[in-house]
């Protein structure tokens, strides 16, 4: 179990207007941005199936909240998802191989990932509720 900061990047799909110009509604006074980073704070939990020598399976699970950087929000689609703490769920499945033979603290991790992004407090013409989710890939170096 351990505890980590990261930075992710969200990107939405706007629809166009008729005219073909993108639609940039302001919410509150803020602006809106199809792209945003984003810091989550996460609490992990991780294990490692096999010898920890050698090249093994490992599960992991980041646990925690995540907020955009910046005074703008993110704009989807019918929704905007703002700037106050979402809830952020990050469960992982991969391969941890070491990199020498003789030392196995470091290793090379290859994992297939989930996220899940939820959150009540944001703007939307009937429901605040905005939930973000993605498939990845997860490359990353043990030292």
């Amino acid at each position: 179990m351990g505890a980590g900061i990261g930075v992710d990047v969200a990107t939405s799909v706007l629809p166009t207007a008729p005219d073909g110009d993108m639609v940039r509604p302001s919410y509150f006074g803020h602006s809106t941005a199809s792209t945003k980073a984003m810091i989550p704070i996460f609490t992990d939990f991780r294990f490692n199936l096999g010898k920890p020598s050698g090249t093994s399976v490992y599960i992991d699970l980041k646990l925690g909240a995540t907020w955009l950087i910046g005074g703008s929000y993110l704009e989807l689609a019918e929704k905007c998802l703002g700037s106050s703490a979402q809830f952020y769920l990050k469960p992982s499945l991969g391969v941890r191989i070491p990199v020498s033979a003789t030392s196995s603290k470091q290793a090379i991790d290859i994992g297939l990932t989930y996220q899940l992004i939820t959150s009540d407090r944001n703007y939307a013409p009937f429901s605040s509720t905005v939930s973000l989710n993605n498939i990845g890939v997860t490359l990353a170096y043990e030292w």
